[in-house]
Parts: structure tokens; sequence; C-alpha cells
């Protein structure tokens, strides 16, 4: 009787021993399947990261553009008033001269 009971309790403990080294490979498998995507995720999260630094170089240099054409049109707007202050002043002067001097030169 004793051998008997001493064979189950073997067997009762192979099995056991045998179902939690199936669950240790499963939870192994689930690991691996968890790293994996912790890969992926960090290298998803590195080209994100890669993408904004490049979209907000665009946007720095369209506003250096931006700037740089603000500027230009100061400089425009600034030549323009003067050009029609001389005109301006010019017309003043063939205002006041007579205008047979004008056709005379």
């Amino acid at each position: 009787g004793k051998s008997q009971q001493l064979g189950k309790c073997q067997d009762n403990f192979t099995s056991e021993l045998s179902d939690l080294r199936a669950k240790l490979r499963e939870s192994k498998l689930h690991l691996d399947k968890v790293k994996a995507e912790g890969r992926n995720l960090s290298d998803e999260l590195e080209y994100q990261k890669r993408e904004t630094a490049n979209v907000q170089a665009s946007v720095d240099g369209l506003e250096n553009r931006n700037n740089n054409l603000n500027k230009n049109i100061a400089e425009l707007q600034l030549q323009l008033s003067k050009v029609l202050e001389e005109n301006k002043s010019l017309n003043d002067t063939f205002r006041g001269l007579d205008p047979n001097e004008i056709d005379a030169r």
C-alpha cells in the first residue's frame, strides 16, 4: 500500500512539475513578446522624436524666411516713400517753372 501511495505521490509531483514547466515556457514566450513590443514602441518613439525635430526645423526655417521677407518689405516701403517724396518735390519744381522753359529743356 505504501509503495503504491508513494508512486501516486511521485506521479502527482511529476505531473505538477511538467505543468509548472509548461507555465514557465508560456511565461517566457509572453515575456519575449512584451520585450519585442517594448522595443517597437521605443523605436516608434525615437522616430516620432526625429519627425518632431524635422518639423520644428522646417517651422524655424519658415519663420526665418518670413522675418527676412518682412524686413525686405519694410525696406521696399521705405524706398518707395523716398521715391514718392522725390517725385512730389520734382512735381513741385516743375509746377513752379514756366511751361515754355520745360519744353526747351
